[in-house]
């Protein structure tokens, strides 16, 4: 953070521009409760059908940079 200071610019505006892209909203393949012993079926039951992977490509496809 220091070298964006150091430049000019903004940390803290370019973290609040930069938080919903890194952190999506309701754009999740699979939600895991860790707290149960089933997580590690959820995952490897989702790993046979890849096919059921569209989160990437649903986040890639509505990039803006």
């Amino acid at each position: 953070m220091e070298a964006l200071s150091e430049r000019g610019g903004n940390p803290e505006a370019i973290i609040e521009w930069q938080l919903p892209l890194m952190i999506p909203q309701d754009t999740y393949d699979l939600t895991i409760d860790t707290t149960n012993d089933k997580c590690v079926g959820e995952i490897m039951g989702l790993l046979d059908y890849p096919e059921r992977f569209m989160a990437f490509k649903t986040l890639w496809s509505q990039r803006t940079v």
